[in-house]
């Protein structure tokens, strides 16, 4: 969705954020180190209307596409 995250590596999400492209990850229970990425994000990246690189976007939504998903599986099966 080109949306920035920010979160802990739990649950996969290691597999779909690229520190600092699309997102960045703090220690589970950290709240000071989440505030301070907040803040960075805001001074640095949103301030200056930060895109996620369009060719990654594109790599990306290829990947989780529903389309390749269901080949995906469809492969697995056969």
């Amino acid at each position: 969705c080109g949306m920035y995250l920010i979160s802990t590596p739990v649950s996969g999400n290691t597999d779909i954020i690229s520190d600092g492209i699309n997102g960045e990850f703090f220690k589970f229970g950290d709240s000071f180190e989440l505030s301070k990425r907040i803040i960075n994000f805001y001074n640095n990246k949103f301030i200056n209307n930060y895109k996620i690189e369009s060719e990654f976007l594109e790599n990306f939504q290829l990947k989780y596409s529903w389309k390749n998903i269901v080949l995906k599986l469809s492969e697995s099966i056969n």
